[in-house]
């Protein structure tokens, strides 16, 4: 027999996983009990730690029972870069997030993807069927 605690999973969603020094993070919170519904009667922490494991935020006593919690932040300009870390612990259990703070995060082109997959249709004259040999890299006209 295991004994439980009365939270089986807290869900922490930031709006970005990455952000700037100065901009402002925001992220929220559900406790879920292990009926998946809103975990009821129970009180945690949250706390958010820079890259070198400084606690910069602290909301003590938070009481989950009433369903979506939100979250802001405001990061200094002169934020450490690297990876933040959001705990929640209620009881003995603890769960993290984490996101990127870096300069240049946000700045220049949207994502593009690096390699896309495409099927072609592959037709050929006699000579080269000979060249060809299926699985090996195709160069041709």
């Amino acid at each position: 027999m295991r004994i439980v605690g009365p939270v089986r999973e807290v869900i922490i969603r930031p709006a970005k996983r990455a952000y700037r020094p100065e901009e402002t993070v925001s992220f929220w919170i559900l406790a879920l009990d292990h009926d998946l519904q809103i975990a009821s009667g129970t009180i945690g922490t949250i706390s958010v730690k820079d890259p070198q494991g400084t606690k910069v935020a602290i909301w003590d006593q938070v009481s989950f029972d009433k369903g979506v919690l939100a979250y802001t932040l405001p990061l200094s300009p002169y934020a450490l870069t690297g990876r933040w870390t959001i705990t929640v612990e209620v009881e003995q259990s603890q769960f993290f997030c984490t996101y990127e703070v870096a300069p240049g995060i946000g700045i220049g082109q949207p994502d593009i993807s690096v390699a896309e997959e495409h099927y072609v249709e592959l037709k050929f004259g006699t000579e080269m069927r000979r060249r060809y040999k299926p699985g090996l890299p195709f160069s041709g006209k």
